[in-house]
């Protein structure tokens, strides 16, 4: 684990293991607490252009300080032996050519991956010259959340919306924290279109497109 002293903003390596705190470590010059390396700064989540998925900044994912091109890896190119035919191929072979602004966050394996089953595409870095206008460069956006309207769930403000009024296809949901095991029903609607659901209350909208 990382600790740093909020007073000189010295960076230490502490012991890590069950019941570990950085707190429970003093900076050696200034004799106070050691906080975690985001302490007091907000964290910021985005989705990845490239897998879809949610990342955090400067912990799973980085920020982009040039552009850069996607460029796809077809199965079997370079002597790579492997099935394309996953929704991540569908994904990264729509975005083949893309040009990625500086400012992007994307995924911290993308830019040390070698192409591979897993990762079937690689980031291409240009000059701002070769990258072209730049009001066609993709650049994303820090991810807000809202609550689903027929429960408290969690969702993404970029996460699909139902087109038409709707209802939840299930009764209760379960509560977090200490109450895990304690379960209540869900607000049954139906709710107006275009308003936020969860996966648990409306998978259908979540269903990939055929």
């Amino acid at each position: 684990m990382t600790g740093v002293c909020p007073h000189c903003d010295s960076s230490f390596s502490v012991p890590g293991g069950k019941g570990s705190r950085v707190a429970n470590f003093r900076c050696p010059k200034c004799q106070v607490p050691l906080q975690g390396p985001n302490a007091g700064r907000k964290v910021e989540r985005y989705r990845c252009p490239l897998t879809g998925r949610e990342r955090t900044l400067d912990t799973s994912a980085q920020r982009l300080d040039q552009p850069h091109r996607i460029e796809y890896v077809a199965a079997g190119a370079q002597g790579l032996d492997f099935e394309p035919y996953t929704s991540l191929y569908r994904r990264v072979e729509k975005l083949h050519g893309v040009v990625l602004g500086a400012g992007a966050v994307v995924s911290g394996e993308w830019l040390t991956r070698p192409p591979s089953r897993w990762w079937p595409a690689r980031l291409v870095p240009l000059a701002a010259e070769q990258a072209g206008d730049p009001s066609t460069w993709l650049v994303n956006q820090p991810i807000t959340y809202m609550s689903c309207k027929a429960c408290p769930t969690r969702v993404c403000d970029d996460d699909p919306r139902p087109q038409q009024p709707w209802t939840p296809v299930r009764g209760t949901y379960r509560m977090s924290g200490r109450r895990h095991n304690e379960t209540r029903p869900v607000k049954p609607g139906p709710h107006p279109a275009n308003t936020p659901a969860c996966r648990d209350c409306l998978p259908s909208v979540y269903a990939p497109a055929p």
